[in-house]
């Protein structure tokens, strides 16, 4: 018969078997990728940013070309993902323009796909709750802002919505995708 164990008593379960010897080295090596890989999850941190911040955000950001150069003046509007004292993630609401944009989501290379930008984005979430009807983003990562409910807009639409993109001359080959979140 096929117990089924939670997580963590999978783990005090391998543990055992460690401390009994009777665990092979595949084995052994796959506990300690298991534990390692749940502790970043248990230290992962959601805070709001702060002014020492600042060089890590921008390291991120530059990672992924993204744009550092409003960092400084809208720390407060960021929102970072720490682990220990390492930031491996960020993003910005910006609503400094007429329209509420999702801006700068990154997380470190090593740390994507362990849900740290869902955690991020659903941070934001909660702190739009109020502002606004709707959140835009303009994005090369369409298919993770359609996970979270964005829906595209047709290209034509940055123009119309962002000034700098109206002033771009680069705006006919852009690859950046307008999209949109209703809220309500």
């Amino acid at each position: 018969m096929k117990m089924n164990l939670l997580p963590n008593q999978k783990i005090a379960r391998k543990s055992e078997c460690i401390c009994q010897g009777a665990v092979n080295r595949r084995s052994l090596t796959l506990f300690l990728i298991i534990v390692i890989s749940y502790s970043r999850y248990v230290n992962l941190n959601i805070r709001s940013a702060a002014t020492d911040d600042m060089p890590d955000i921008k390291s991120i950001l530059s990672q992924y070309i993204l744009e550092t150069e409003l960092v400084d003046d809208n720390i407060d509007q960021f929102v970072v993902a720490e682990t220990g004292d390492r930031i491996v993630g960020c993003v910005c609401l910006d609503s400094n323009m007429s329209l509420v944009e999702l801006r700068s989501i990154a997380v470190l290379p090593g740390w994507k796909n362990k849900g740290i930008g869902r955690r991020l984005f659903e941070t934001l979430m909660q702190r739009a709750k109020g502002m606004t009807d709707r959140i835009y983003v303009r994005t090369t990562a369409r298919g993770f802002f359609e996970k979270m409910g964005f829906e595209a807009l047709d290209g034509s639409q940055k123009a119309v919505l962002w000034q700098d993109c109206a002033d771009c001359d680069k705006l006919d080959v852009c690859m950046q995708v307008p999209m949109v979140l209703e809220l309500r």
